[in-house]
């Protein structure tokens, strides 16, 4: 099974999803700079389109992710055993997981409008 996974996209309206469901209600109030969170989906902002792409890597095997601390890590509800990224308008990854929640840690190379996003899953 492969553990990384790159992408880069032209993000629509500045953000990107991560959810276990694509019913999850997307979050609408700032929470901390950078990601706005519910109890069910993590907004990232990320890169305006017209300035070009954002590169989104998602790691799933522990040996592989950066060191030093991410801006954001908590646990995400994975009902589906998966956790889903998605732009408003399309999908980016699916990953499978094994349990009903999934450790999520996020590091970016800017907190205002990243153009690069790590997402390191489970671990």
């Amino acid at each position: 099974m492969k553990s990384v996974f790159r992408k880069k996209f032209l993000a629509d309206y500045c953000s990107f999803y991560i959810s276990g469901d694509h019913a999850a209600k997307i979050p609408v109030e700032v929470e901390r700079f950078g990601f706005w969170e519910n109890a069910d989906c993590i907004l990232v902002q990320c890169l305006p389109w017209n300035e070009g792409k954002t590169e989104l890597t998602v790691i799933s095997d522990p040996s592989a992710f950066p060191s030093g601390p991410p801006a954001l890590d908590r646990s995400l509800p994975t009902p589906n055993n998966k956790v889903l990224f998605y732009d408003a308008n399309y999908d980016l990854f699916e990953i499978a997981v094994p349990g009903g929640a999934s450790r999520i840690r996020i590091w970016t190379n800017y907190e205002q409008c990243p153009d690069k996003v790590t997402v390191a899953v489970g671990g």
